[in-house]
């Protein structure tokens, strides 16, 4: 092994993590920023799109839990109905609107696009057993409930 990877063999994983995850996201904003929207909006929406019944605010901060910040998710929703892309029916649920659905369709293109640069030079292999080393840290770690399902 040569020096420099004997330096990252020894280099934390946690702060590689969570770089990796700022700068994902950012990234992912940053593109999003261009339609005025979030990947907060984003989730929100596609949740919606996905429960025909709606969902309330709460049921929305438990289905994005994990990635997506619970603090953000009643400013967005607000933000939707706003906009028109939900509405609010009694007693709170939230359900997407036909135009809600124009935009997640817009969203998502983006962030499905994006995944092509955030891959750029890694191949599928490359990213497989990067995605299988940090599940095992995770399950070291104790962490089998934070897994996506």
């Amino acid at each position: 092994m040569n020096q420099e990877d004997a330096a990252l063999a020894e280099s934390p994983v946690g702060l590689w993590a969570s770089v990796a995850e700022r700068a994902v996201i950012e990234y992912a904003d940053g593109l999003l920023a261009a339609k005025d929207s979030n990947r907060t909006h984003a989730g929100v929406l596609n949740k919606l799109s996905e429960n025909e019944g709606g969902l309330t605010r709460d049921e929305l901060r438990v289905e994005l839990t994990g990635y997506i910040d619970p603090g953000t998710v009643d400013p967005a929703a607000d933000d939707l109905v706003r906009r028109g892309w939900a509405e609010e029916a009694d007693g709170g649920r939230l359900r997407i609107t036909t135009d809600g659905t124009k935009a997640r369709t817009e969203l998502l293109d983006i962030l499905i696009g994006s995944r092509e640069h955030i891959h750029r030079g890694i191949s599928d292999e490359e990213y497989v057993a990067m995605i299988k080393v940090l599940r095992r840290f995770i399950i070291n770690c104790g962490g089998e409930h934070l897994l996506p399902q």
